[in-house]
């Protein structure tokens, strides 16, 4: 169990039973668990505590990047993304989000904000209102590294892991996101 004051109290009293919760952008080709963005979320589980972590996706197609998610902003059924992370949330001790830091090439920013805003409620309906962020931001997995890297100066440490915790914030889910209507699955 964790003895800092860099974390809520609330988690450290919670961390352990329930995992932590890491969304993402989408799944991708290789094994998950081969990935450096696994990887990199099973760093920040042990920081914070965590004995298991379970990944949701917003997109559930998965793909080598990004970029080929273009065409698939309008099969993105938004009631079903927040139905399923209602279900996980609703049984993790903490959030992360880290889908990524700007819509995927290929989806408008609108689209992109109702499929998060389908997020945000549904870890508010889990029971979550807080969520963590890496570097203020939902950062991916995959670029924690680089952002945390001593080169750029921006957080204490002298391991990936200390500047990781440094990185990490905690942030009331942005509500403004949820006034989005949801958008079923086109028939």
């Amino acid at each position: 169990m964790m003895n800092d004051d860099a974390f809520p109290s609330w988690l450290t009293e919670r961390a352990g039973a329930g995992g932590l919760l890491a969304v993402l952008c989408n799944p991708p080709l290789k094994e998950p668990s081969d990935t450096v963005s696994w990887k990199n979320v099973a760093v920040l589980a042990t920081i914070l505590g965590h004995a298991t972590v379970k990944v949701e996706n917003l997109i559930e197609v998965p793909t080598k990047s990004t970029h080929f998610l273009a065409g698939l902003a309008d099969d993105v059924d938004t009631a079903s993304v927040q139905r399923r992370l209602s279900a996980a949330a609703a049984t993790a001790e903490a959030v992360i989000v880290a889908w990524g830091t700007a819509n995927p090439p290929g989806w408008s920013r609108g689209d992109w904000a109702q499929l998060t805003g389908a997020a945000y409620r549904g870890l508010l309906l889990g029971g979550h209102s807080v969520i963590g962020q890496i570097g203020g931001a939902p950062r991916h997995p995959s670029r924690w590294r680089q952002h945390t890297s001593p080169i750029h100066e921006r957080y204490h440490g002298g391991t990936f892991e200390e500047r990781l915790r440094h990185a990490l914030s905690w942030v009331e889910v942005p509500r403004i996101h949820c006034d989005y209507p949801e958008r079923s699955r086109p028939t």
